[in-house]
């Protein structure tokens, strides 16, 4: 016999990585079980996990419940609800900042601990990171000057979005799966990732001529959220 989640379902999703089968998913007000999937953990356990870790008590044997349910109709409604509450979480900061015509991109310091992004050695620039900086971003070859090893795991895995990086592969080519990412994605790019309002992305364009008005857009991402994990290190 199945089991249910009833109305007293907090939404703490605790039951949802116990479930062996995959059977627990997000409704439109709180967590269902999908009766064709649930095996009351028979296979693995002599009680249900999911009623083992269950805060409130709210996991109960289908029997016991006699509203019938939809479950396909569920997981529409619960999909849309994990999207709209996605679209509420306060997203990244992003500052924009234009330089005037014809003056060079300035020296980012990091807005945490003041250390220069770019130092210039020999009329050389190079990256200089900062434990809060987690990339810097061209945008005039549309590739990144540096990122984090976070960065890096927070976005190189979501294959198919505009969060894959365009790095060469070893033999110099663009892999089939690379999108070329652009200022205007970037936000999406950010929220893809996880970032938050702890995290401050500057936008910084600057122009010129060389064969006319050229301009760009350069951005420096930097992650306050590592504030705390600075003093728990201190």
């Amino acid at each position: 016999m199945a089991h249910v989640i009833n109305s007293n379902c907090i939404n703490c999703d605790v039951c949802v990585e116990e479930c062996g089968p995959r059977a627990i998913f997000p409704g439109p007000e709180i967590y269902v079980i999908d009766p064709a999937v649930c095996n009351d953990c028979r296979d693995s356990s002599d009680f249900p996990e999911c009623v083992e870790v269950c805060p409130v008590d709210c996991i109960l044997p289908a029997g016991k419940v006699s509203t019938p349910i939809n479950i396909e109709v569920l997981k529409e409604q619960g999909k849309e609800r994990l999207r709209l509450e996605e679209a509420r979480k306060p997203g990244p900061v992003i500052a924009k900042i234009e330089q005037p015509f014809g003056v060079s991109p300035p020296i980012v310091h990091c807005p945490i601990c003041g250390q220069a992004a770019i130092i210039v050695e020999d009329h050389v620039a190079l990256t200089n990171p900062c434990p809060h900086l987690a990339f810097i971003f061209v945008g005039e070859v549309g590739e990144f000057e540096y990122r984090s090893p976070d960065f890096m795991a927070r976005t190189t895995d979501q294959v198919g979005e505009a969060t894959t990086i365009t790095d060469e592969d070893d033999e110099g080519d663009y892999d089939d799966d690379d999108i070329f990412l652009t200022v205007d994605n970037f936000p999406e790019l950010l929220r893809k990732a996880g970032y938050d309002n702890s995290f401050l992305a500057l936008e910084i364009t600057y122009s010129g001529m060389a064969c006319g008005p050229i301009g760009s857009t350069d951005i420096y991402g930097y992650d306050y959220a590592l504030i705390e994990s600075d003093d728990g290190q201190g």
